[in-house]
């Protein structure tokens, strides 16, 4: 039985080749969610295959002498020289060691194995030594299954370093600029090596491969690939091959963007065109952002419920801010529904009101504490209503409610969604019938940016839970195509929950009516 991934192989030009990707990727198992392990994966590489990594560098922060801008592990927070803080080598070796026997007992597909992780591996200070001890185990658990290695080769200048590399086979260097500026500019060093002294170095190795990662807008080096400097840095290196693709996971720098499948193969063209080697362009076909919200928004509901489980009335049980703002628009309702009510503090706060509300919600522990709530302190409250439900498709007839109020919800969803909701709340809303709605704007300084970037404006910082920050022009335009708008600003909201104390978001507040 063949494990390796199903590749696509298409000839382009010359010797220019497409490897495409056909089979689902299971995020979750690369290095930015793994940064904390030894081994991670196995991965579904282009290049490789199932490759399990190998991270010398578990921890928080990426150890590295380069700062990329485009790194999937993010910025370098730790200056070379610093060594005092490296795991030591018998944690590492067990760390090893335990995973293998465990994949050994799971019969886990494995392809290649390859150093790369958290960090430049060579920088690791006993990294001969962990290969000689990989090879050991290589062989003893996985026999003839080959090594590899993603470097950026500063650190070649070693001869120990080198010698080490070249037990492995195969042996990939990162080369992204053919001037000083870009490789400054798109690498940044922190080691003061050259451009020139890493080329002078590469070329004194045999049989390595070399990885350029294209960025063709905002920050991009582009044109000094499809240049002379690059292509004369290529013929004195002399690598069996140039891996060009495209940034398909979450970089360090939100000023990166994803680069079109036509722009590496016109750099793949233009490298075959000058110079005799052989080019692969490596497209991916489910990129981050494709999955991103597919896989991350399950974990952060199971995030949710957790905090449930374990804070229990997490924002306290006093009402949010926007459903006291928004409780005079809806004066002359009868029925209201409350979206994402978790544990139905504002439920509570409208019935109380007199008014007849349902809750939904997709946590179903934040339900669950509801009802318990309700039976505990409100016995008498028989207008609350409370239902696991999701929002992008609510099981309501068209023309239920008289208003709908949805207070920090709607920016937990990506733009596709955020239609489907709004879509779904004029659907379900009565004629003339009110929507009230409180979400984070992108003019919050202390949360704004924050994370890696998802999609425009969008970011995640906790690594499952990605929010949009809107912006006032953006809210009017997306809401009057289906509403009039009754009212538009920015509010302050203070939170109790978090350590050391109160700390406030900055809200968009919109009420408006449904158009008919």
């Amino acid at each position: 039985m063949n494990d390796k991934p199903k590749f696509e192989r298409k000839m382009v030009k010359g010797r220019v080749i497409v490897v495409s990707q056909k089979e689902k990727i299971s995020w979750e198992n690369y290095i930015w969610n793994c940064k904390n392990k030894v081994v991670y994966g196995p991965i579904l590489s282009r290049r490789l295959g199932k490759s399990l990594g190998i991270n010398l560098f578990p921890s928080d922060f990426n150890v590295c002498t380069f700062d990329c801008i485009y790194c999937d592990c993010g910025s370098t927070k730790r200056s070379p020289g610093n060594t005092h803080n490296f795991v030591s080598m018998e944690k590492i070796k067990d760390k090893i060691e335990h995973s293998f026997e465990q994949h050994l007992l799971n019969r886990t597909p494995i392809d290649f194995i390859t150093f790369a992780g958290n960090g430049e591996p060579t920088y690791y200070p006993f990294f001969p030594k962990i290969v000689d001890f990989v090879i050991e185990l290589r062989d003893r658990y996985f026999p003839q299954k080959p090594l590899a290695i993603f470097t950026n080769g500063t650190m070649i200048s070693d001869p120990k370093i080198v010698d080490s590399i070249l037990k492995l086979d195969e042996r990939i260097f990162k080369l992204d600029a053919g001037d000083k500026k870009t490789f400054n500019l798109i690498n940044r060093v922190n080691n003061n090596i050259s451009l020139k002294a890493l080329v002078d170095r590469l070329a004194d190795l045999k049989g390595i491969k070399i990885s350029s990662a294209v960025l063709c807008s905002g920050i991009k080096n582009f044109d000094s690939l499809k240049s002379s400097g690059y292509i004369e840095a290529l013929r004195k290196i002399g690598p069996l091959e140039v891996h060009l693709y495209s940034i398909d996971y979450p970089p360090a720098c939100s000023k990166v963007k994803r680069a079109r499948i036509s722009k590496l193969i016109e750099l793949g063209e233009y490298i075959v065109g000058n110079i005799n080697i052989s080019v692969k362009v490596l497209q991916s076909r489910h990129p981050w952002q494709f999955f991103y919200w597919n896989e991350q928004k399950i974990r952060g509901v199971e995030w949710v419920n957790k905090r449930y489980e374990i804070e229990k009335f997490v924002w306290g049980k006093n009402p949010s801010l926007t459903a006291v703002k928004g409780l005079p628009h809806f004066k002359r309702c009868n029925k209201i529904l409350v979206e994402g009510c978790g544990y139905a503090r504002d439920c509570v706060f409208l019935a109380k009101k007199g008014l007849d509300v349902v809750g939904v919600d997709n946590a179903k522990k934040g339900i669950e504490l509801g009802f318990q709530w309700l039976h505990e302190e409100f016995p008498n409250l028989k207008n609350v209503q409370l239902e696991v439900k999701d929002i992008r498709a609510l099981p309501f007839e068209n023309n239920t409610f008289d208003g709908i109020l949805s207070s920090k919800v709607f920016h937990q969803f990506n733009k596709t969604d955020r239609k489907k909701v709004l879509n779904e709340i004029h659907r379900v809303l009565k004629p003339r019938g009110i929507v009230v709605m409180g979400t984070y704007s992108a003019n919050d300084t202390l949360h704004f940016g924050k994370g890696r970037l998802i999609e425009n404006n969008t970011y995640d910082k906790r690594g499952y839970r990605p929010v949009h920050f809107f912006l006032l022009d953006e809210m009017r335009e997306f809401m009057s195509p289906l509403f009039n708008a009754l009212s538009l600003e920015e509010i302050e909201e203070y939170e109790k929950h978090e350590k050391p104390g109160p700390h406030k978001h900055l809200l968009i507040f919109v009420a408006g009516r449904k158009k008919v």
